[in-house]
Formats: structure tokens, C-alpha cells, sequence
């Protein structure tokens, strides 16, 4: 007869199995975030085609994502904030909520999709080195050093025609610019959201209610294309940034972090610039030049080593 203890306890192969499962599921929804951020770059790309300013998009994505989130803001204590307070919750809203959006959708009026993608991803593991050996006094391994230079050197490659004016990238370079003051916003959000011990479900929360709440100040002070855009375009924009980019991506990275941890969890960033391409050329014609490709394939060589040499791991996108 078996003892209860041993009824209970799961055989090996069933464990692997759970294992399996988990680390399919963590893949998937790892993937799936990725695979949203890399469409927002073409998403706020088409923003700008159909007569929609930087203000509107941002008007709308914190609108859908801040009414989403916000059972989530009315159960922390204080409202929308928690245990960060108010004067940390307003600094993260106003660092990676409106402006970093507007900042974002700025760029795509001026650089292709594929180069927020690119730009914007492969500098956040660079960035994200130097701001740790300046403030942490980190001391990064050698691979995560080579990949950031992997990727220093890839995104020269990618620039270049956008820096020389040439070809079909005449003026890219002030899009590159903003993407690039994207990342460093973005870093420097991680690691303050990372010093103050924030969970990602929460600082999401937190960043869309609070974005949310001071949207009339940049529905009154910004520009806007409303009138001008198509009922369909309005809505294309709510939903994708609003639903799938400000909540959808922050869910499924979460849940990816929950099964696989976060250094697992951070190496599908590069999934972003390949999705961005694809995309890109399939829905805006945007097809990446020979120089553009190069760069790109030395940035995703240098993101697999950084993130693998990573200590700690990445903060979910809000």
C-alpha cells in the first residue's frame, strides 16, 4: 500500500513535463512582448502617414491603457501610486509616460520603423552598461563588454546613409536622435524602477493612470490631427498602443519573467528589430538598405551577447 507522502509527490517525468510547459509558456509570451514592440514601431510609423500627431497617439494610448489598469491603480494605497509615493510615481510618469511616447512618435516622422527599433533597442543594453559602471560601480564581464561593443559598432553601420544624408535616409538622422533619447530615458527609468525595488505590473500601473490623469494638459498645450485622421486610423492606433502595447506586451513580459526569470525573459529583445523589418516592409514598403541590414545583423550579434552577460534582469516597457 502507498503511503499518502508518495501519492502526493510527483513522478520525474511528470516534473519534466511541468518544466517543459513552463519554460514553452515563458518562450511564447517572452516572444509575444517582443513581437508587440517591435509592430509599435511601424504602428506609430503609420500614425504619422494618416495625419495623427505625436499628442494624439499618446492621448490615445494612455487614455485605453490607464482605463485598463486602473482596477489595478484603485487597489494600491495611495491611489495609483502605492509605496512609491507620490513624487516617484509622478517622476516615472513624467519621464517614460507622455513625453517618452511623444518623444517616440516624433522619431517616426523622420526615420524609417526599422531604425526605433533598432536604435532603440540595441542602445538600452549599451546605456544600460555605462550607467551601471558610472553609478553602481558595476563591473561588467567581458562578453557583456563585447557585445556592447558589437553594438556600438553595428549601429554606426546601420546609421550611416541617415547620417550622411544619402540615399532614400535623407534626414533620418533626427529620428535616430529622438530614438536614441528614447533609450536613455528608458534606461534610466530601469534603473531607477530597479533601485526602488518597483514590480512591473505596479510601475505600469502607476506610469498609464498617472499619464492618464494629466492628459488634458497635453491635449490643451500639443497640436492635433483628429479632424484630419479616419475614424478606422483613430482606432487602429487606441487599440494597438493602448490595449496591445500599453497593457498586452507589460502582461505577457511579466508572465515571462514569473516562468523563466528575467535574464531568460531579456533575451528576446532582439526579436523586436527582426519583427520591425518584417513588418516594415510588408505594411509601409519599408524595405531596409544593404548597409541597414549589416548594421542590424552586428546589433542582434551584440544584444545575444550583452543580455547574456547581463547580472540582473530588464524592466518591462510601459
Amino acid at each position: 500500500m502507498r503511503s499518502p507522502l508518495a501519492a502526493e509527490t510527483p513522478s520525474p517525468d511528470a516534473a519534466a513535463a511541468a518544466a517543459r510547459r513552463r519554460l514553452l509558456h515563458g518562450i511564447a509570451a517572452g516572444v509575444g512582448a517582443a513581437a508587440i514592440w517591435g509592430v509599435q514601431a511601424v504602428v506609430s510609423r503609420q500614425s504619422v502617414a494618416e495625419g495623427l500627431t505625436p499628442a494624439d497617439v499618446t492621448v490615445l494610448r494612455f487614455l485605453v491603457a490607464g482605463l485598463i489598469l486602473l482596477p489595478v491603480a484603485w487597489r494600491m494605497k495611495p491611489f495609483a501610486v502605492g509605496p512609491l509615493g507620490l513624487k516617484r510615481g509622478l517622476l516615472l510618469a513624467l519621464m517614460i509616460g507622455a513625453p517618452y511616447s511623444m518623444v517616440l512618435v516624433a522619431g517616426a516622422a523622420y526615420a524609417p520603423a526599422i531604425h526605433a527599433s533598432v536604435i532603440a533597442s540595441g542602445l538600452n543594453p549599451v546605456l544600460a552598461t555605462v550607467l551601471g559602471v558610472l553609478v553602481a560601480r558595476e563591473r561588467p564581464g567581458a562578453v557583456r563588454v563585447v557585445g556592447a561593443a558589437l553594438i556600438v559598432v553595428g549601429l554606426v553601420l546601420f546609421a550611416w546613409r541617415a547620417f550622411d544624408d544619402g540615399g532614400g535616409r535623407a534626414g533620418a538622422w533626427r529620428g535616430d536622435l529622438l530614438f536614441a533619447t528614447n533609450a536613455t530615458i528608458f534606461v534610466i527609468y530601469a534603473r531607477l524602477v530597479t533601485a526602488w525595488r518597483v514590480p512591473a505590473r505596479a510601475a505600469t500601473a502607476t506610469i498609464c493612470v498617472l499619464s492618464m490623469l494629466m492628459l488634458p494638459l497635453w491635449v490643451w498645450a500639443a497640436p492635433s490631427g483628429f479632424a484630419q485622421a479616419s475614424f478606422g486610423a483613430i482606432l487602429w492606433q487606441a487599440v494597438y498602443q493602448g490595449g496591445a502595447v500599453g497593457f498586452g506586451s507589460m502582461l505577457l513580459f511579466t508572465r515571462a519573467v514569473e516562468l523563466i526569470g528575467p535574464v531568460r525573459a531579456a533575451m528576446f529583445v532582439p526579436v523586436m528589430p527582426l519583427t520591425t523589418a518584417v513588418v516594415g516592409a510588408l505594411v509601409l514598403d519599408e524595405w531596409p538598405q544593404a548597409m541597414e541590414w549589416a548594421g542590424m545583423a552586428v546589433v542582434i550579434a551584440g544584444m545575444a551577447l550583452a543580455l547574456g552577460g547581463r547580472a540582473r534582469g530588464g524592466v518591462a516597457r510601459p
